[in-house]
């Protein structure tokens, strides 16, 4: 009777296939180091066929943003959909530090000395340095936790020691270094896996396996983590991609890279041959005579603001022709929007601020110098404005003591 079609049976096949592919080359290859290139090939197309199609396996190294880079990997497990790629080559791929989501080392027969190799390796991943979580990256999942740090694993296809032999030369490779370079799991096909499970406190037994590593400044959990040896027989390719695949899915999502990794921190000499502004079409067009070096002097048109009863100034608003249509700036003690926003509703565009400080300016609207002096002119409420034909913007304004917004009147 054949066996039910289940996830389950279906990597316990996968797993089986592995086993074949790697027999057949102990077989029939007698070059040692062959043999090892032979047995990395079977994991990376494993890999290449299972894992989701954002994410690509590959050998190569690993650099970051400071041009540290790695020893040379068997397999990086990298996001193919958002990573730059520095050097391609059908043997030895060069990516950036924050693309790269795992590292695995591959060994046909693992020793503690094998074991000791690739804990050196994929610490050369891990300790490279990783941009932190900013607003270049993309969601991930709908939880807050992104994975930013490297997971390192050591997949086996058979063992010269027991796993829990292993276990115990993991635990003393681990004195050699930090942990957030350790192994995070070993793997012997068909075996089992030493990894690490979670004790959480006032709780006796483990509550599962960890996680692995994540981002650097990660709230300190209360619970202890345990080095432990699990023997999951023909389920140990399961046990492996179950934890690969959880650390993925959280895996963060980021295409930049820092400009001054590539091109240096500068300065660079560089010529200017024409200027040029976006018009109201979104076309880039010359940019007009007035906004000419030593001919732009800000406003062509300023409003003072000042409070009613009083000849203390607290804002200044302006209109700069641009194209065929105007920038607004604003500067003053009171929040901008109550005196822009008039603006925004006449020319029905959306109400986006940029702050140059000690400015803060409008999009280029659609606004005529005319329409600009008719909404001052209407300004009523608390607040008064008066056209000011002086050179220079004011600079400095005093900050009011009870800030309020201009009212219309009723």
């Amino acid at each position: 009777m054949s066996e039910p079609v289940t996830v389950q049976a279906l990597f316990r096949e996968a797993g089986r296939q592995l086993r074949s592919e790697f027999e057949t080359i102990k077989a029939t290859n007698p070059h040692f180091a062959e043999r090892g290139a032979e047995a990395e090939d079977i994991l990376r197309r494993f890999l290449n066929d299972h894992l989701p199609k954002r994410f690509a396996a590959s050998t190569g190294l690993v650099i970051d943003d400071e041009s540290g880079i790695s020893k040379q990997s068997d397999v990086l497990v990298y996001d193919a959909w958002n990573s730059p790629v520095y050097r391609t080559g059908s043997r030895v791929l060069i990516l950036p530090s924050d693309n790269v989501a795992a590292v695995i080392e591959v060994k046909s027969t693992l020793s503690k000395s094998e074991l000791q190799d690739a804990a050196a390796k994929i610490a050369s991943v891990k300790r490279l340095k990783r941009s932190p979580v900013s607003d270049v990256d993309q969601p991930v999942t709908m939880s807050p936790m992104i994975m930013t740090r490297c997971f390192g694993a050591v997949f086996a296809f058979s063992s010269a020691t027991s796993l829990d032999a292993l276990a115990e030369n993991v635990a003393e490779i681990n004195k050699e270094r930090p942990s957030e370079e350790w192994i995070d799991l070993v793997a012997v096909l068909d075996v089992g896996v030493v990894g690490y499970a979670v004790q959480m406190l006032f709780r006796p037994g483990l509550a599962g396996w960890h996680g692995g590593p994540t981002e650097d400044g990660f709230s300190i959990p209360p619970y202890y983590v345990h080095l432990v040896s699990e023997a999951n027989g023909e389920l140990t390719l399961n046990r492996f991609f179950v934890s690969l695949i959880g650390h993925l899915t959280f895996y963060r999502r980021r295409s930049a890279i820092r400009f001054d990794s590539l091109v240096g921190a500068g300065p660079h000499p560089s010529k200017t041959f024409g200027g040029y502004q976006y018009n109201l079409s979104r076309q880039l067009v010359p940019s007009e005579p007035y906004h000419a070096e030593g001919t732009f002097h800000g406003a062509t048109v300023k409003f003072t603001i000042y409070k009613n009863g009083t000849d203390q100034p607290v804002a200044q608003v302006g209109w700069i022709p641009w194209q065929d249509g105007a920038v607004i700036t604003y500067s003053g003690a009171l929040p901008p929007h109550p005196f822009l926003e008039p603006f925004f509703e006449m020319t029905k565009t959306k109400p986006l601020l940029l702050a140059i400080p000690p400015r803060t300016l409008t999009p280029v609207i659609p606004l005529s110098s005319a329409a600009f002096i008719e909404v001052l002119e209407s300004l009523r409420g608390d607040f008064a404005a008066k056209r000011d034909d002086a050179a220079d913007d004011i600079g400095w304004f005093p900050k009011s003591k009870e800030p309020r917004s201009p009212e219309p009147d009723r």
